[in-house]
């Protein structure tokens, strides 16, 4: 009777270290999605900034350019100018990678919001922003 109850005892913590596993695999087949995803997101969001640091920069020498113009009194020859043409076409072309990235990047929270249902807001741990939330302050503060 003993060695009955044992082998009860043993076999029920074996399924319970087996379910134990099983749980295991999911949760963190679950936590190397999350991790993936996050990464994906982070780049593309590094990436816009690196835009719009380039566009920044772009813009400063475009205003170094029309300030020297303007205090050699050719302001008019600007249109013309070949460096701030160059300039011109530089920053329009990182405008159009701006708005692809941002695209892309709307197109994975999308993507991402109906695998996962599109969780309401109040489901968000306290004190954590839901995703809306930090893309919003992204857009509101690029340099951030």
């Amino acid at each position: 009777m003993a060695n009955k109850l044992w082998d009860d005892v043993r076999k029920s913590l074996q399924d319970l270290g087996n379910l134990a596993a099983e749980k295991g695999k999911v949760f963190s087949k679950a936590a190397a999605d999350k991790a993936e995803e996050l990464t994906r997101t982070g780049k593309i969001k590094l990436d816009i900034l690196q835009v719009n640091r380039e566009i920044d920069h772009l813009f400063s020498r475009l205003g170094g350019k029309t300030y020297q113009l303007h205090v050699e009194d050719r302001l008019g020859e600007l249109p013309d100018d070949t460096e701030a043409g160059t300039i011109f076409e530089k920053i329009a072309t990182l405008e159009k990678k701006k708005v692809t990235l941002e695209e892309k990047l709307k197109t994975l929270s999308k993507e991402k919001k109906e695998s996962e249902g599109a969780p309401s807001e109040a489901s968000a741990e306290p004190g954590e922003a839901s995703a809306d939330v930090q893309e919003e302050k992204v857009e509101e503060n690029p340099e951030a």
